[in-house]
């Protein structure tokens, strides 16, 4: 089945990534809010998927960027009209709010290449039946949240222990990111390497690149899990 897929952007330089690949070779169609540029958000009936992007802002900062509140509602709605919705970073951040939960600074900025490892019941769910048990994944956040009401954790880190978290069939957030490419990881060290300080959970730029062939399986894994959370749209 070919689907409408809508994404919300909230900074240029992070985008789909590797999901553009997927969309493609699927024949499905993709359309995008990019708040930073003042775009409108579509009615829910537009779209069978939503998928809600990272970005370096806060689901805090409501008063500095006010069309986060107008993004919260119409996650809500989306939620609400039965829409399967993808949150990756931010946007895991801002499906937890929305389902009222509350966000906050992590303990540790974690940048780079970390292990995630995965719960021990995590096959029972058919999304992540052929992820393993542990893997690399390229991290890139300072903040995290409580673990939704109605929500069942599936994988943690070191650092963060609310990684993956899936909403019954209609949602799933991403703490991490899946979706990045070597092409895309390279635009994010090229805007903050000032923040690539090689001490606790934050590697340095030579470290995130000596490890980058790492986005190859990621990718793959990404595609699995959306071949999967797709299917019955």
């Amino acid at each position: 089945m070919k689907l409408n897929i809508h994404y919300y952007q909230h900074v240029n330089h992070e985008g789909l990534a590797a999901i553009n690949k997927w969309a493609d070779l699927n024949g499905h169609t993709l359309s995008k809010t990019n708040f930073k540029n003042s775009d409108k958000i579509p009615n829910p009936d537009l779209y069978d998927l939503l998928i809600v992007l990272g970005g370096p802002m806060s689901v805090n900062d409501d008063k500095k960027f006010p069309w986060l509140l107008e993004e919260k509602k119409s996650i809500n709605r989306a939620l609400n009209d039965g829409k399967k919705v993808l949150g990756i970073c931010l946007g895991a951040q801002l499906i937890s709010d929305v389902l009222g939960s509350k966000v906050y600074k992590s303990n540790e900025l974690e940048i780079g290449w970390h292990n995630v490892t995965m719960q021990k019941d995590y096959k029972s769910i058919e999304y992540f039946s052929d992820f393993p048990s542990e893997f690399e994944s390229f991290h890139w956040h300072g903040e995290t949240f409580e673990l939704p009401e109605g929500t069942t954790l599936i994988a943690s880190s070191q650092a963060c222990t609310n990684q993956i978290f899936s909403y019954g069939d209609l949602a799933v957030g991403f703490q991490f990111h899946l979706e990045q490419n070597a092409y895309s990881i390279n635009r994010m060290i090229e805007r903050a390497n000032e923040k690539l300080t090689g001490t606790g959970f934050v590697q340095t730029k030579e470290q995130i690149i000596e490890n980058i062939h790492n986005a190859d399986m990621n990718n793959k894994l990404m595609f699995n899990f959306l071949d999967k959370f797709t299917e019955k749209i």
